[in-house]
C-alpha cells in the first residue's frame, strides 16, 4: 500500500512539473545573403535572400530604415524576393522568417544610403594640384587624381577646367574625363588613355536629396557655380552627387566640393539628409 501511494505521488509530480511549464518556442533559422540592387528604372530597390533552413516557415518580414529613422516592418512575404518603392527615400533593410508567432533573428544589413565624403579641394586643370577626381565602387571613397597622368584614366569620373591657359579665366566647368582628349587645350596637358564617358547635370536642392535624374539626361560638361549640386551619371551606370562649396578661387584655381556616391549600381536614389 505504501509503495503505490509513493508511486502515486510521483506521478502527480511529474505531471504538475509539465503542467507549470510551458512548451519551448521554436528556434526559427533566419534567412542568409541578403542582397540589394535597381530595378530598371534605377528609383526601386530590389531584395533577394536564401531562404530559412527551418521547414514550414509561414513567410518573411522585411524591414526598413530610412535616414534618421528606425527598423520598421514594411511588408510580409512567402518567396525570397521583394521589390521596394521607397520614394526616394535611402535606407538599411534587413528580412526576417517567422513561423506562427514565433520570429529569426534579422538578417546582415543591406543599405541603399549614399556614401558621404567629406569637403576636398579639386584644382582647375592649370593648377598646383589634381583637377581629377572619382570614386572607388567597393566602398564609395572620393579621392583626386592627377589629369596628366594616364594611370589616373581607370578611377576620374570628372575633372574641372577653362578650357584655355592659366587658373584666373572664368567660368570653370565640371567636365567628363573624355572631354580633355577633345578640348584643344587640354589635350595638351591631359594624355591619351581610355578616360571614362561621364555625364553631369546640375540639379536643384530637392532633386539631390532624392532622386537624380536618369541616364540621357546628362551632358558632357556642366559650367561650375558655387554653392549648386550637379548630379553624375558614370559609364558603368553608377550615380554620384556633387556640391561645390563657395567659389572657385581664381587666385589659386581651387574649388572645395562635397560627394556622396550612391553604391548600389543603377540606383539613382541620392538622399543622404
Amino acid at each position: 500500500m505504501f509503495k503505490k501511494f509513493l508511486t502515486l505521488i510521483v506521478i502527480v509530480g511529474v505531471a504538475a512539473l509539465f503542467v507549470g511549464c510551458p512548451p519551448s518556442e521554436e528556434v526559427i533559422e533566419p534567412p542568409s545573403n541578403l542582397t540589394i540592387s535597381a530595378d530598371n528604372t534605377g528609383t526601386m530597390v530590389e531584395l533577394r535572400w536564401d531562404a530559412s533552413p527551418t521547414e514550414d516557415i509561414d513567410g518573411y518580414i522585411v524591414y526598413f530604415k530610412p535616414i534618421n529613422g528606425e527598423f520598421n516592418p514594411i511588408d510580409t512575404v512567402n518567396v525570397t524576393n521583394y521589390t521596394h518603392n521607397p520614394d526616394g527615400l535611402a535606407g538599411e533593410y534587413q528580412v526576417t522568417a517567422y513561423k506562427d508567432d514565433n520570429e529569426s533573428d534579422p538578417t546582415e544589413t543591406v543599405s541603399s544610403v549614399p556614401v558621404a565624403n567629406d569637403v576636398v579641394t579639386v584644382y582647375e586643370l592649370n593648377g598646383a594640384g589634381s583637377a581629377g577626381y572619382g570614386w572607388d565602387r567597393t566602398s564609395g571613397a572620393g579621392a583626386t587624381y592627377p589629369m596628366a597622368q594616364a594611370a589616373s584614366a581607370a578611377s576620374v569620373d570628372f575633372y574641372i577646367t577653362n578650357f584655355t591657359a592659366g587658373v584666373d579665366v572664368l567660368p570653370y566647368y565640371i567636365a567628363s574625363p573624355d572631354v580633355a582628349r577633345q578640348s584643344a587645350y587640354d589635350a595638351t596637358i591631359v594624355p591619351d588613355a581610355p578616360w571614362r564617358v561621364n555625364g553631369i547635370k546640375q540639379v536643384d536642392g530637392i532633386t539631390a536629396n532624392s532622386v537624380l535624374p536618369q541616364a540621357g539626361e546628362y551632358l558632357n560638361f556642366e559650367q561650375l557655380i558655387g554653392n549648386v549640386y550637379f548630379g553624375v551619371h558614370t559609364e558603368d551606370n553608377f550615380y554620384g552627387l556633387i556640391y561645390t562649396e563657395g567659389t572657385p578661387n581664381t587666385t589659386e584655381g581651387t574649388q572645395d566640393i562635397r560627394t556622396w556616391f550612391q553604391l548600389v549600381q543603377g540606383l539613382r536614389i541620392i538622399n543622404h539628409e
